[in-house]
């Protein structure tokens, strides 16, 4: 493991000169500086993003959602989690400059995702909100803890076999009200 991270630590020290950066040690330095380091952080995150989408990938796939539905789910998703952390948008960020941060991070709580229901016109009843947090038990999410994308689409995938709420009603009715949007735009322009 030792001579995997010098290796990546080398790879580092490599992309660090292609930035330009002065400084920089040799290959095989037991030293390194902050170039450095900051590479080495842009291809870790990099790693850990590319194996968490991928893990999402797979989940989606098991979970019987097509590639342009996880795409959806996940735009919702990460919009949902920026709301609730206060976050600015990942684009603007100096964490994702440098490659800190991407929504393979974000996590929304059973609080927003009630609210999310909400604001698409899912009307719960108290038994129904207790139901929800429920079924995020029976999924392995404490009820007051947070959701990670997976965890997202597994609760997904439930309220809409189970039409929890009328939420398959709610769906088709906003996407109908959607299309009809798209369709009178180019009356309206």
């Amino acid at each position: 493991e030792q001579r995997a991270m010098r290796a990546k630590l080398d790879d580092a020290r490599a992309a660090a000169r292609e930035t330009g950066a002065r400084g920089v040690t040799e290959p095989g330095s037991t030293t390194f500086g902050f170039w450095e380091v900051v590479q080495l952080v842009k291809m870790l995150n990099h790693e850990s993003s590319k194996a968490a989408a991928e893990h999402a990938g797979r989940a989606a796939e098991e979970l019987g959602f097509s590639a342009s539905e996880r795409e959806q789910f996940r735009k919702i998703f990460v919009e949902w989690s920026r709301l609730e952390s206060g976050a600015p948008s990942p684009s603007s960020s100096l964490a994702s400059q440098v490659g800190g941060s991407s929504d393979t991070d974000d996590w929304i709580s059973i609080d927003t995702l009630h609210r999310l229901l909400r604001s698409i016109g899912v009307q719960m009843s108290a038994t129904q909100k207790q139901e929800l947090e429920g079924q995020a038990v029976n999924l392995g999410i404490q009820a007051k803890a947070m959701l990670s994308f997976v965890d997202f689409l597994r609760m997904m995938r439930w309220l809409l076999d189970t039409d929890f709420a009328g939420i398959n009603d709610v769906a088709a009715s906003t996407a109908a009200q959607k299309s009809r949007e798209v369709a009178m735009s180019p009356i309206l322009s």
